[in-house]
């Protein structure tokens, strides 16, 4: 039935199998008109637009999202994702900041952080968000190797062979 948001959706990924992107993006926009209220819906919008690198109708899926079900985290995640592809880093900050205190020991959305506000030149709130992902996720290459070039950034060579020498050593 062309009226069912469940069937639309659901040929959406048959589509997706198939490699057909734009009859699944077709159908997923379908599915989120029909029924405006399922957050899963929107989600799997919000993440083919980001795909598609159409960074404005991710981020407008990914803000109902967090509207339709505010504990989800990994909406919140990819919000932040999309906000930094727009260049809001403020708005990317904010929406890593709501994953992980939904979910705090979501490591990828610490490493998001630890970058932002290395950017920002926040060395200690960066070591300590490059900290907390090493807390839940000890063998992770990116945030050692990271953490490695902070260091090394600010002229503390010793802590930053170590961090590097550990992902060498991992990785």
């Amino acid at each position: 039935s062309p009226s069912l948001a469940a069937a639309k959706y659901i040929r959406s990924k048959i589509y997706d199998g198939q490699k057909k992107d734009e009859s699944a993006l077709a159908d997923l926009k379908d599915a989120v008109k029909l029924d405006p209220e399922n957050y899963m819906y929107a989600y799997e919008l919000g993440k083919k637009y980001y795909l598609q690198k159409k960074y404005p109708d991710a981020k407008k899926c990914f803000v109902t999202v967090t509207k339709l079900k505010s504990n989800f985290e990994a909406a919140f995640f990819n919000l932040g994702l999309t906000a930094k592809a727009l260049g809001s880093m403020d708005e990317s900050l904010s929406a890593f900041r709501s994953a992980i205190k939904i979910k705090p020991d979501y490591a990828r959305a610490h490493i998001e952080v630890a970058r932002i506000l290395d950017r920002k030149g926040d060395f200690s709130g960066s070591l300590a968000s490059y900290q907390a992902a090493l807390k839940y996720d000890q063998a992770n290459v990116s945030a050692l190797r990271e953490l490695g070039a902070l260091y090394s950034k600010n002229r503390q060579f010793t802590e930053a062979e170590r961090y590097f020498k550990e992902a060498l050593t991992l990785g």
